[in-house]
C-alpha cells in the first residue's frame, strides 16, 4: 500500500518534521521506501508516498497485498490502488480470458453510477464488463493495444486514464489507430478527474 506521507504522518499523530525524521529512519533501516508522485492535477500537485518493502510487512506480520503487476512505477500503481478504493467490487490486475487489465468491475448502475459521467453518457448495461486501464508512461503507443485487445475478449468499455499532460496525444493516438467500430468501446479520461468524480 502506498501512503501520501504528510497522511501518513497525521495518522500517526506525528508533526512534519517528526514525520520525516521517522520517515527518514524507516528508509535507512530497509523498511520503507519513499518517492514523489502526482496526486492531483495542477500546481503543487505532487506528493511524497511512502511504502512498505517486503521486510517493512514482514516485520508487522503481514502479507505484502495484491496490486498491479511488477515492474510497474509507484505513480501506476498508487493512481490503480485510489481508483480502486473509488469503485466497489473493483479487482486490481484481472486477467480475462487472456488479456490482463488493471481494474475491472462488473457494472452495477446502483454501484457504478458516477462512471457513467466519464464514459461520455454512452450506454452501458448492467452486468457488462467495465475496464479501467491507467496508462502513465506512453499511453499513445499502449493504449491503443489494450482497448483492441480488452474488446477481443468481452470487455464491453474501456475507460483509458491518463495523466493530463498526455490526454490530447492519447484521444489523438486511439483516433487514429484503433478500429472505427470499436471507438464506442472505449472513453479517455484524465485520471484526476476520474478520481475527484469518484469519490463524490
Amino acid at each position: 500500500m502506498l501512503l501520501v506521507a504528510t497522511k501518513a504522518y497525521a495518522a500517526a499523530l506525528l508533526s512534519r518534521q517528526a514525520g520525516r525524521t521517522a520517515k527518514d529512519k524507516l528508509v535507512t533501516l530497509g523498511l520503507s521506501d519513499s518517492e514523489r508522485i502526482l496526486v492531483r492535477a495542477g500546481r503543487g500537485g505532487n506528493a511524497l508516498v511512502l511504502e512498505p518493502t517486503p521486510q517493512g510487512y514482514a516485520l508487522v506480520g503481514r502479507a505484502h497485498p495484491v496490486g498491479s503487476k511488477g515492474g510497474d512505477g509507484r505513480q501506476h500503481r498508487w493512481l490503480i490502488q485510489e481508483l480502486a478504493a473509488r469503485l466497489p467490487g473493483a479487482s486490481i490486475e484481472t486477467l480475462v480470458g487472456e488479456k490482463s487489465v488493471d481494474l475491472l468491475v462488473l457494472f452495477d448502475p446502483a454501484r457504478h453510477g458516477r462512471l457513467l459521467f466519464h464514459m461520455e453518457e454512452k450506454s452501458i448495461e448492467a452486468g457488462a464488463l467495465v475496464a479501467i486501464e491507467v496508462e502513465t508512461s506512453s499511453p499513445s503507443k499502449t493504449a491503443p493495444n489494450n482497448v483492441t485487445k480488452n474488446s477481443a475478449v468481452g470487455i464491453a468499455r474501456t475507460i483509458v486514464a491518463v495523466l493530463p499532460k498526455n490526454l490530447d496525444a492519447t484521444i489523438a493516438a486511439l483516433t487514429s489507430r484503433v478500429r472505427s467500430d470499436l471507438r464506442r468501446r472505449y472513453t479517455v479520461a484524465a485520471v484526476f478527474e476520474l478520481l475527484v468524480g469518484l469519490q463524490r
